[in-house]
């Protein structure tokens, strides 16, 4: 792993689980963190069996659960979020507590993720699915297809 990945919030190492080899690339950020405001938005990060994650990602896992398949390539500068900021009028926006519908992001097994893919909370990409450079993806991807676009559409089957 190269010296520039950052690690937050890894003090409770049982938050964070892996079952293999996991190769994280230069200047990419990984968060776990729990929300203030709700004690039962707790982070947790899951990665399968031989994942490579490309350079300057960014993985945050505050308030819910990302969990990664096994043999899943993520290419360079993908951002993914388990939770969002809530967006109460009465309530100044730094100081909300999280969004928890929908959470999280799971990636299934044999996943490739192109580069600069952005994964919203509620993401769910099933076993062997692509998911194209650029898209913005939100939802459930069906397993062996193609996904790509703003916001996220299916492109094709493998």
């Amino acid at each position: 792993m190269h010296p520039s990945v950052e690690f937050r919030g890894f003090e409770n190492l049982e938050r964070c689980t892996n079952s293999g080899p996991v190769w994280i690339g230069a200047f990419s950020t990984l968060v776990i963190a729990d929300d203030g405001l709700n004690p039962d938005a707790r982070g947790r990060l899951q990665f399968g069996s031989d994942i490579y994650i490309g350079e300057n990602c960014n993985i945050r896992a505050c308030g819910a659960l990302i969990s990664i398949g096994n043999d899943v390539m993520i290419a360079n500068g993908v951002s993914m979020a388990a939770t969002n900021h809530g967006m109460n009028n009465e309530v100044p926006m730094n100081k909300q507590a999280w969004s928890f519908s929908p959470t999280g992001v799971e990636i299934g097994n044999d996943v490739w993720i192109g580069a600069h893919a952005v994964l919203l909370p509620g993401t769910r990409i099933g076993t062997g699915s692509i998911i194209a450079a650029g898209a913005v993806v939100r939802g459930e991807i069906p397993p062996m297809c193609v996904y790509g676009g703003i916001p996220a559409r299916q492109l094709k089957q493998r």
